[in-house]
């Protein structure tokens, strides 16, 4: 089966989509650039059925693409045959809390949750396929952390801007139309270029940057993706 990577774009590709195409190649994995037009034609797709696409894009991009859709049936049924996971990011806060809202019917499986009271990072030990090492751990909030964007506690009712709750999901995963989605609150991927403020990267800064869009590779792209010989935390 081969294992494909696709950044579904605008024609001019954000800073988030250029952070992405870094990152997979720094895991020794390929990507290409697709507009909705081209993915919903089917450009992407083998005859064979060989091919299983791993989708990178915004909220913002997810939600066009669900407009279209609803405008274009048998896209939906490209989007069942051949996606085998996709990768939503924040984006605009607000468009990310109405994709919230359009997909999540109370059967999210949170992933990585904040818990404001104590001012931690809560990764989940409810999917160690996903979490691996980091299954379980309470990581600090960094002094420097100012990505969090649009939390979910699952009641989609609330203010458009945070939906506040003692552990309140900023990665999780839901299925849409058969298919697995994750989908992270962060406005913004890590960029591994950037130079280091400090002497060493403290993943408690940037961990909603960059801890969701690395496990997610890491288990899309398990038998092609780069590994460390070792397990580190």
């Amino acid at each position: 089966m081969k294992e494909t990577a696709i950044i579904l774009a605008d024609s001019n590709l954000s800073v988030s989509d250029n952070n992405i195409t870094n990152l997979l190649e720094f895991f020794g994995i390929k990507s290409s650039i697709s507009t909705i037009p081209e993915f919903s034609a089917g450009y992407h797709s083998s005859d064979d059925g060989s091919t299983r696409l791993r989708v990178f894009c915004s909220s913002d991009t997810f939600s066009k693409l669900i407009d279209e859709f609803d405008r274009n049936p048998s896209a939906i049924r490209l989007w069942g045959k051949y996606v085998h996971s996709a990768f939503v990011y924040g984006g605009d806060s607000t468009l990310s809390h109405k994709l919230a809202r359009r997909i999540m019917r109370g059967e999210d499986v949170p992933i990585i949750q904040i818990d404001r009271r104590l001012s931690e990072w809560i990764v989940s030990d409810k999917v160690p396929q996903l979490c691996g090492v980091m299954s379980g751990l309470r990581i600090p909030i960094g002094k420097g952390a100012v990505e969090t964007g649009i939390v979910c506690d699952g009641d989609t009712e609330k203010a458009p801007d945070v939906i506040f709750g003692e552990h309140s999901s900023v990665f999780l995963t839901v299925n849409y139309e058969l298919v697995p989605l994750f989908l992270s609150t962060a406005s913004k991927t890590i960029d591994i270029d950037a130079e280091l403020v400090a002497r060493n990267f403290d993943i408690r800064d940037h961990l909603l940057s960059a801890l969701p869009i690395v496990m997610y590779v890491r288990w899309a792209f398990a038998e092609v993706c780069w590994a460390s010989p070792e397990n580190n935390a």
